[in-house]
């Protein structure tokens, strides 16, 4: 479009949609299992959102932020997300950190959710 070739690397792309969608489906039951109500969940999903959105550069681009700032960013898992995404949009295969960070981030979410969730 408009003269501008695009370069994706598909395979990247669909591995970094795949992982990171389930950690946030895993930060999901996370949260239904330690809410009681579903205002609690509202504000334990707050909780959880706007950091996110912080370490992933929606508020301040991550060039832009400390390299200690930065390595934290890349270690969250809508920050591994956004740079695994940006890798594959450029045409490379993401970085195998950004995928393992997504992973740990899902393992871990899933087993305290199943630790605690109780069925009521």
């Amino acid at each position: 479009i408009f003269g501008v070739s695009a370069s994706l690397d598909i395979p990247g792309f669909l591995v970094t949609i795949v992982l990171a969608t389930i950690a946030m489906f895993s930060l999901g039951l996370l949260i239904a299992a330690l809410a009681r109500t579903q205002r609690m969940a509202g504000g334990l999903a707050m909780v959880f959102l706007y950091p996110f959105l912080f370490f992933s550069g929606v508020y301040i681009p991550v060039s832009y932020m400390p390299s200690y700032l930065q390595t934290v960013c890349n270690l969250t898992p809508v920050g591994a997300a956004v740079q695994a995404l940006n890798s594959s949009m450029q045409g490379a295969f993401p970085s195998l950190v950004s995928l393992l960070v997504m992973i740990a981030y899902s393992a871990f979410f899933i087993f305290i959710a199943a630790r605690y969730f109780r069925w009521q």
